[in-house]
């Protein structure tokens, strides 16, 4: 407490050797300020070691992890970073699934389970759809959630045939028609040798009658599941990760009395039906790669679902390559999330922390800048399914290959 010792001018240093009477250099000075705790400790006689402050070791090696904080300089970015910085000095070894998993599932994973808590009030119960909506379900109950919860099985390819049968889309009778062969509930052999769209919408308005009823049986027996899920509840909060034209939300709108609300993680085309986003990315042009990282990130280890039969889940035997490498990787990314979600609520002590959704898009962007090429092993080369039924596999990761198929997306899209 000496007056006017400080390091920055060396005078403390020469009053603690004059205090304590003995030779410098039976001393060492640690310290992270190059000048203050290490040069000027050298000039007075002192040993001195530079310890280099975690900041400084993290910006050597994620120089654009830094670009993007100097870039958006919001309070939801420094956090962001900061929150990379202090997990990444612990050494996991868990591998890079498990690594991008927790750097960049992880803060989408906290901020939408901290939504769908600060939204959930006055709802009776909260249904989460499969696939993509089991992680959000496990952010939902780890960061404290409180309603009854639900995870409700539901495909693309379900809800096309029992709520969303439009045969202006070109691949709906051709998905509706393999669904109802495959399950048995249309035993008709010529099924089975179509194989392109047009054979099958010919095939279909020839037999549209049998066709539509065996939908509806399908519905009657998902109406029965559905029922049983909600458990009574009158107010419904039905959380799915991007909209699909908010096909899983209509099915389950038109199977019960309840109300229902959706709420998704990010909406790319307005509704009619009653719900909330975290992200509305309508007015984005391409959304292809952050759509794509919503669903990988937050999907289950489930196979594709090929029914709902008395009640449960009926999976593909037929698995793809692509589907058995996600399946392969989806633990490591599961841990990585939540392993985010409890460091993120120890060191924000519990607060409701929703980071801004441009500036997770934003750390998005710092995840995909480094994924070039087409390794297999790695984002750059994964390939995730785009269709109903599950057999078109392209880039997770938008491609200039894939322009003209995104544009075409795009554009039947809006005529429908």
């Amino acid at each position: 407490n000496a007056a006017d010792c400080n390091k920055a001018s060396g005078a403390l240093y020469r009053y603690i050797l004059g205090d304590l009477g003995i030779s410098a250099d039976r001393i060492v000075m640690i310290g992270d300020n190059r000048k203050a705790d290490v040069d000027n400790a050298v000039e007075q006689g002192l040993r001195a070691v530079r310890w280099i402050p975690l900041k400084e070791r993290y910006a050597v090696s994620h120089r654009k992890e830094m670009a993007f904080c100097r870039k958006d300089r919001s309070a939801g970015a420094s956090m962001l970073v900061a929150t990379d910085m202090l997990m990444g000095a612990v050494d996991t070894e868990k591998g890079y699934w498990y690594d991008i998993a927790r750097r960049f599932g992880g803060p989408m994973a906290y901020s939408f389970g901290n939504y769908l808590i600060r939204n959930s009030s006055g709802f009776d119960r909260i249904i989460f759809f499969s696939r993509d909506g089991h992680i959000p379900m496990l952010a939902y109950q780890e960061l404290g959630g409180d309603l009854p919860v639900s995870y409700v099985y539901c495909s693309r390819k379900l809800c096309t045939a029992m709520a969303n049968l439009n045969l202006t889309d070109r691949d709906a009778p051709y998905t509706v028609l393999k669904y109802l062969y495959a399950t048995g509930r249309l035993a008709d052999e010529n099924i089975a040798s179509i194989d392109d769209f047009e054979s099958a919408r010919d095939y279909f308005e020839k037999n549209s009658e049998a066709v539509r009823k065996a939908c509806n049986e399908a519905l009657e027996g998902y109406r029965s599941y559905l029922e049983n899920e909600l458990s009574g509840a009158r107010k419904v909060l039905a959380v799915d990760t991007t909209t699909m034209r908010y096909t899983s939300q209509s099915l389950v709108t038109g199977c019960t009395d309840a109300e229902i609300t959706g709420a998704y993680y990010a909406t790319t085309a307005g509704s009619t039906l009653k719900h909330i986003v975290y992200t509305d990315r309508t007015g984005q042009r391409l959304t292809w790669s952050y759509v794509n990282l919503a669903e990988f990130f937050f999907s289950s280890q489930e196979s594709p679902l090929e029914d709902v039969r008395d009640g449960k889940p009926v999976f593909s035997s037929d698995v793809p390559p692509e589907e058995a490498m996600r399946q392969k990787v989806q633990p490591s990314m599961e841990e990585g999330q939540l392993d985010y979600i409890r460091f993120a609520s120890s060191i924000f002590h519990g607060r409701r922390i929703c980071y801004d959704p441009d500036t997770v898009d934003g750390w998005l962007k710092v995840l995909i800048s480094y994924e070039k090429g087409n390794d297999t092993e790695r984002l750059s080369g994964f390939k995730w399914g785009v269709d109903k039924g599950h057999l078109d596999y392209r880039p997770l990761l938008f491609r200039a290959s894939q322009l003209p198929f995104a544009l075409k997306q795009k554009i039947a899209g809006k005529l429908k």
